[in-house]
């Protein structure tokens, strides 16, 4: 009889078998949940080799993943859809174009929508550009459980907005972009399965993995699986290919998988953003200023182009000047993505700093205005749901409040009166900025001012009247805080109408003014963001009171503090703006310089910092995208970001190799993530994993029961939501080191790095 098998052996045999199993399921599973091999030790480089890693990962955005398509492969598709924006725009109030997403996505699709707004308002054309996000505005801060899940509502969010904005119309043309990077939100499916369906819609999918590896679970509020809609826009994608006003198209270049494992902020959110740039930049140009240079005017006949992978020979000169728009707008992003990296090592020490004030109890709080605040405000949500963050680790203050954030910029100029030319007004009521205006809304995005909170002291008539029916919106009735802005806003966020107020730390948040600085202390790390050399306009500088309040602050309390700024290098042309732009009336403050007061208070700030880093930008992306948009330093600010944030998770512990070994479970995808982090890290089955992750939800002792098994998962998530620590509390469950979720909780108390925690059970011990 052959001699038993050792216990060493048999735990071999069976690591292998799962790792066999786990690369069969490797082949349909996305490329989003896939852990990158470029950064398999993210827990082990320290802050330098953090920051190398993720620009090694980052790599892919432009360069492609494998056989994929890249972004730069999809502009003849992106092209069409920038054709079809550009009609929008030229339409005005008859057309709409809609952006929407869950979480990261449906953040991005607000900034996106309130910059194009802001430029069309330049051009005194009339705002198109919506947005909608899973969960309503409270998402913009925190993680709302299930929203991403829930397809009713995501058809009544849509038809609540068509009607809003077409209340006193007949109807129009509505062009839907749908993002979801993994292919998965079935908030985002069900609209897009709502625009296939209507006639007068254009729908876009935008995501980041092959069509056939969509998820194919089905839920049970929508009765279908993003697989199958995916593949259902793609047949009419391709049955309509050469029509112009083709009912469906299909953006899904691939990136590779991210630095963190399913993180899909990082390179998903970056390639959303540069896509959607590129696209919407192109629009606009084309149809509110001039065509982007290098491009050939509107009238120019196909053969005039470039060679190369084009839209078609048979391409309109309107198509062709749009495909070459988006190849100039992604040459462009290229080099304000490597501008993110272009001072490695002083990103390293931020990445220290920030990952100190962590480790220390302390928060990083980011300090911005206009679309440098905004990308920090997205970054900072991020935190909650995908490293199980406290709410305060991570924080934004946005200068003005959420009112600046709905307002028009600063340098709007508002609208010509009778026998004069448009003025200026820079919005602010003293010369240093300490006491700001709001600035009228002035008809800016009207189905949103109904739904967010206005100022104090005025009624929801004004706002009702200018938007029409929008006094619903999303199932949402406009209160008396729907108002515009008052003459003098606090440093404050507004109050959200007809929703509960906004939780206590969202509110927190934005606090820029002495109140919040005070709360600073030595352990915390403030980061000033945007303002450098000019590059900024006036708009988006953070005011000099507010600059002059911070070192006060920081001289009295001895908080840390750090600058990221891009910063302009001398450049030979310009990306969009006209050749004779400077001479001409309409664009007359086009070319913004910093301000003296801002640029003295910025100067005082940088020599006081503990560090400063620029982020520079190469000659390419030295231009803003349009008058007025900064997308492309934006970009090498969003990255920059990125790495800071999830570098200082991986320092304090929530990251295994490049897993997230502690992300909030609050949606069905997550759940499933969850089972599959677990699986990878006891190298366990899935059923096994998603054994001991619902052991971990509900506190079992024993294994789940068919009874809980049959649960529906909704059931689970709005346990799972309310408790910390899920994740590595099933994992410790699967290893085995441990018997119940109690021992488990008090093995990760005695643990506070939760990767010390994990590595501790796979080498069998526990205290």
């Amino acid at each position: 009889r052959p001699p038993a098998r050792s216990r060493a052996v048999m735990a071999v045999e069976k690591a292998a078998a799962t790792a066999a199993a786990a690369a069969a399921a490797d082949v349909l599973r996305p490329f989003t949940e896939l852990p990158s091999p470029l950064t398999s030790n993210l827990d082990s480089v320290g802050a330098a080799g953090i920051v190398r890693c993720m620009r090694a990962n980052d790599a892919a955005l432009f360069r492609g993943h494998a056989e994929h398509a890249s972004l730069t492969d999809c502009a003849p598709a992106a092209a069409r859809v920038a054709q079809l924006a550009a009609e929008a725009v030229r339409s005005g109030r008859e057309s709409a174009v809609v952006l929407a997403g869950a979480g990261t996505s449906g953040r991005l699709a607000m900034t996106l929508a309130r910059a194009y707004n802001r430029a069309l308002e330049r051009a005194r054309l009339a705002p198109c550009f919506h947005y909608l996000i899973a969960g309503g505005e409270q998402a913009l801060f925190s993680a709302r459980e299930l929203a991403e899940d829930d397809a009713t509502l995501a058809r009544a969010d849509l038809q609540a907005l068509e009607k809003a904005v077409f209340a006193r119309t007949r109807g129009g043309r509505v062009l839907y972009v749908g993002i979801t990077c993994g292919l998965s939100a079935t908030y985002v499916g069900a609209q897009l399965e709502y625009a296939l369906r209507a006639p007068n819609y254009a729908a876009v999918l935008v995501g980041f993995n092959p069509v056939e590896r969509a998820r194919r679970a089905r839920l049970a509020t929508w009765g279908r699986s993003f697989h199958d809609l995916a593949l259902e826009m793609q047949a009419r994608a391709s049955e309509t290919a050469g029509s112009r006003v083709a009912p469906a198209h299909v953006l899904t270049p691939v990136v590779g998988p991210e630095a963190v494992q399913g993180s899909t902020r990082l390179k998903g959110g970056t390639a959303t953003k540069i896509l959607l740039d590129a696209i919407f930049g192109t629009a606009v140009s084309a149809a509110a200023f001039s065509p982007l240079c290098g491009s050939p005017p509107v009238g120019s006949a196909p053969g005039e182009r470039e060679g190369g992978d084009g839209a078609g020979a048979h391409a309109t000169p309107a198509l062709a000047t749009c495909e070459r728009g988006v190849r100039a707008c992604l040459a462009a992003f290229d080099g304000a993505a490597a501008a993110a990296y272009s001072h490695v090592d002083r990103l390293g020490e931020l990445v220290s700093l920030a990952g100190a004030a962590r480790a220390g109890g302390g928060s990083v709080v980011y300090l911005g205005g206009g679309g440098a605040g905004l990308v920090g405000m997205v970054d900072a949500s991020e935190q909650v749901p995908t490293f199980g963050a406290d709410e305060r680790d991570f924080r934004a203050s946005f200068d003005g409040g959420w009112d600046a954030i709905r307002r028009h910029p600063a340098t709007h100029r508002r609208p010509a009166r009778a026998g004069g030319r448009a003025s200026a007004d820079d919005g602010r009521s003293s010369e240093d900025g300490s006491e700001r205006v709001a600035g009228d809304i002035d008809g800016c995005m009207p189905q949103r001012r109904a739904s967010l909170g206005g100022g104090d002291g005025a009624s929801a008539s004004a706002a009702a009247e200018a938007a029409g029916d929008a006094g619903k919106v999303g199932g949402r009735a406009a209160t008396d805080d729907d108002a515009e802005p008052g003459a003098q806003p606090r440093l404050e966020v507004a109050r959200t109408a007809s929703l509960s107020p906004l939780p206590v730390v969202a509110a927190e948040a934005f606090v820029v003014a002495a109140s919040g600085l005070a709360k600073l202390g030595k352990d915390d790390l403030l980061v000033v963001l945007g303002g450098g050399n000019g590059r900024l306009p006036a708009s988006d500088d953070v005011a000099p009171g507010v600059l002059k309040a911070v070192l006060a602050a920081k001289a009295k309390q001895k908080f840390k503090m750090a600058v990221v700024t891009p910063e302009v290098a001398q450049h030979d042309r310009m990306l969009c703006v006209a050749s004779d732009s400077a001479s001409d009336p309409q664009h007359d403050d086009d070319e913004v310089v910093t301000p003296p007061l801002v640029a003295e208070a910025l100067a005082g700030v940088c020599a006081a910092a503990e560090l400063v880093l620029p982020l520079t930008l190469p000659s390419t992306a030295a231009a803003p995208l349009l008058p007025g948009v900064d997308s492309l330093a934006e970009v090498a600010l969003k990255m920059a970001l990125n790495v800071v944030s999830t570098g200082a998770h991986v320092l304090i512990g929530k990251v295994y190799g490049n897993r997230m070994i502690d992300v909030r479970v609050s949606n069905d995808k997550l759940l499933h993530r969850a089972a599959a982090i677990v699986s990878e890290l006891a190298a366990c089955d899935t059923d096994l994993a998603m054994d001991a992750v619902l052991r971990a939800i509900h506190g079992l002792e024993g294994h789940a029961d068919a009874e809980l098994l049959a649960r529906p998962a909704e059931e689970h998530i709005s346990v799972a939501v309310k408790k910390e620590r899920v994740v590595p509390t099933a994992a410790l469950l699967a290893i085995g080191v441990v018997g119940t979720p109690k021992e488990a909780e008090r093995m990760l108390k005695d643990h506070p790095s939760v990767r010390e925690a994990v590595a501790t059970a796979h080498t069998g011990g526990a205290k």
